[in-house]
């Protein structure tokens, strides 16, 4: 339908008005209501004359072909028209332009890609904004290239805290780290120590069979960086409390607690420097720094461990504006503007 939705240029809105006129006539005549003598103006045929039931079905059936589909409100519209084609798709084509994209850019929160940051049109969102963004795993795609530190059982980014390591891992979502085996598939091939990282790749994870039913090569893929679903095969970051250790962010496959992160041990990122870690939960070890928010988030299934502010209608309803981070039912989330 044309409610509410950018109209076409003019020329194209005169085709389009002949076209449904021209449907709305070809309607006619398949219910039996044939052309006879001389040609009928657009008006006449843009106007038929049933009366009832019968006027509802052809204002039903013109909907059909100039709509998504009638529903009772533009069925109601159109009777109170008289049953008038020409003067409801006037009507429409009057309507003020309104842009989806505006729509949707003002109820979504993107993040901008590097390089976009000092646009005006990627400005930072306010906390307190309708539609804020906070995240609840620890390294994003915007932190690739960046120095990633491990001292005093903490994750320390460019010097910046980002997280405190979990000695029971649950705190950082993640499990009891899976006792992952070596053993190649049941229809042979390559031992697991094979050399090729690009021999494993093809098949770890990608739906190749029996590889991913008996999880053939379970160390050796996650290794690579394609684990199984399910599978932590890195010992858990709980392993480096009490060590010093020094690492590139080299990879974030994808943005979600548990997603494999590469991490390079000489910055060169290359497949024989790669270490692979699950992308940890912030966690607080003092929940206590943290406060409690009563504000009301709400989740998109297709980001994982994103929650958006739900806005408020009080001013002063709003208690994330001082916080760099917040407590949502036990878990802890990050402001990412």
């Amino acid at each position: 339908t044309f409610v509410g939705r950018p109209l076409p240029p003019p020329i194209e809105r005169a085709m389009l008005l002949t076209a449904l006129l021209a449907a709305s006539a070809f309607s006619r005549c398949l219910a039996g209501e044939h052309l006879r003598g001389s040609v009928r103006s657009l008006a006449a045929v843009a106007a038929p004359e049933p009366i009832g039931d019968q006027r509802r079905a052809e204002d039903a059936r013109f909907l059909l072909q100039s709509t998504f589909g009638p529903t009772r409100a533009s069925l109601a519209e159109l009777g109170a028209l008289g049953g008038d084609y020409k003067q409801w798709i006037e009507a429409q084509m009057r309507v003020p332009v309104r842009s989806h994209r505006e729509h949707f850019r003002a109820r979504v929160n993107p993040r901008p890609t590097q390089g976009q940051t000092s646009s005006s049109a990627f400005a930072a969102r306010d906390r307190c904004a309708a539609g804020s963004r906070w995240q609840r795993f620890a390294l994003t795609q915007e932190d690739l290239g960046k120095h990633l530190e491990i001292r005093g059982g903490q994750l320390l980014l460019d010097g910046a805290w980002l997280t405190d390591i979990d000695p029971s891992v649950v705190g950082n979502g993640g499990t009891t780290p899976s006792n992952c085996t070596n053993v190649k598939p049941s229809t042979g091939g390559k031992e697991c120590d094979y050399e090729s990282v690009s021999y494993f790749t093809s098949r770890c994870s990608r739906g190749a069979e029996p590889w991913v039913t008996e999880k053939a090569c379970q160390q050796r893929c996650y290794d690579v960086g394609y684990g199984y679903e399910g599978d932590d095969c890195s010992g858990g970051w709980q392993k480096y409390i009490g060590t010093n250790v020094s690492v590139t962010v080299c990879s974030v496959n994808d943005e979600h607690v548990g997603s494999i992160v590469g991490l390079s041990v000489d910055g060169s990122c290359t497949d024989t420097s790669l270490v692979y870690m699950p992308n940890p939960a912030i966690w607080f070890a003092n929940a206590s720094q943290v406060s409690a928010s009563s504000a009301a988030f709400h989740s998109n299934l297709a980001l994982r461990d994103v929650l958006f502010f739900a806005g408020s209608s009080d001013e002063n309803g709003c208690d994330l504006g001082g916080l760099d981070f917040v407590n949502v039912g036990g878990a802890f989330f990050r402001d990412d503007p």
